[in-house]
Formats: structure tokens, C-alpha cells, sequence
């Protein structure tokens, strides 16, 4: 099997579209994952509290629900890829 050199017209037309949904599904994660946890920082201090009461609460707080935030973060990002909507997955004519 040769192997042909991408003439002009595939050059033109590529789109890492992979690329763009798992970075796109991986910062929605993180983004979602934040302002979940977010408040358990905000909150109140108890007087004695550990030096990192903050990263406990913040890892109680997510504790079994990890899993569901990155798989609900990615089928997302699939659906606006699928259709279109997500930058740099749409299709060029």
C-alpha cells in the first residue's frame, strides 16, 4: 500500500475535532467540579479546625460523585460536537 502526500484541499479541511471535545469535556469537568465544592470552602470555619479543613470538606463534598460530573461533562461536550455547536467541530463545505 503507498502512502499518498495530503494534497491542498485535505489540508485545508482539517479539524482536530477530538482533540477539541475531550479538552472541551476535561475543562467543563474541572469547571462543574469546582463550583460544586466551591461553597464548602466559602463556608464557615469551626474554631480548632485543621490546617486543610478547606481540601477535606472539598473531598467529602465530591466523594462518589466524580464519576458522574466527568461522564455527564463529556456527553455534553458530544452532543454540542454532534451537532455542531462546539468551536472548531462543525462542518467545512
Amino acid at each position: 500500500m503507498t502512502r499518498r502526500a495530503p494534497d491542498e484541499r485535505d489540508l485545508q479541511s482539517f479539524a482536530p475535532r477530538v482533540t477539541i471535545a475531550l479538552v472541551a469535556g476535561f475543562v467543563l469537568f474541572v469547571l462543574v467540579a469546582f463550583l460544586y465544592a466551591l461553597p464548602e470552602c466559602l463556608g464557615e470555619r469551626p474554631a480548632g479546625a485543621i490546617a486543610d479543613y478547606c481540601s477535606e470538606r472539598m473531598r467529602a463534598r465530591l466523594a462518589g460523585k466524580v464519576l458522574w460530573m466527568l461522564l455527564a461533562s463529556y456527553a455534553i461536550v458530544a452532543g454540542l460536537a454532534i451537532r455542531g455547536i462546539l468551536p472548531g467541530t462543525g462542518r467545512r463545505s
